[in-house]
């Protein structure tokens, strides 16, 4: 997969996949995930078949975010 990170220039592209997401306050919104990067958070994305994939540089480490 081709990750590349999430900034506020992809937001209209991305935000048909967080459409129904059900939580309002949720810390995977797409305006937290934008919202919350420094140099120690990084989030990046793939579309993989129709489907967003989500993950997060932490300084050394790649994790998956939760969908």
């Amino acid at each position: 997969m081709n990750f590349t990170q999430i900034t506020l220039s992809e937001f209209q592209t991305l935000k048909p996949f967080f459409d129904r997401q059900v939580y309002e306050l949720c810390p995977y919104l797409l305006p937290s995930i934008i919202a919350w990067q420094n140099e120690d958070y990084t989030p990046y994305s793939a579309v993989f078949d129709d489907t967003l994939v989500v993950c997060a540089q932490y300084r050394e480490r790649r994790c998956l975010l939760l969908p």
